[in-house]
């Protein structure tokens, strides 16, 4: 069970993409992307303008 990151990307008014990184968890039966959860109960989906960012957030210990 390994943890990657994922890009997305979508494109801005001027035609240049966006990319968006998200960390996912792949496992046998599908993908699992990580939702942060805040003391008032929402969870949040955080995203990343680039891989190395969500590396640096998984090493930080902020995902419970």
């Amino acid at each position: 069970m390994g943890e990657a990151t994922r890009h997305f990307s979508r494109q801005q008014a001027s035609g240049r993409p966006i990319v968006s990184y998200v960390i996912a968890r792949h496992e046998e039966d599908g993908s699992e992307v990580l939702c942060v959860s805040h003391a008032s109960g929402e969870r949040t989906l955080p995203v990343f303008t680039d891989r190395e960012t969500a590396r640096r957030f998984l090493r930080s210990g902020s995902v419970c």
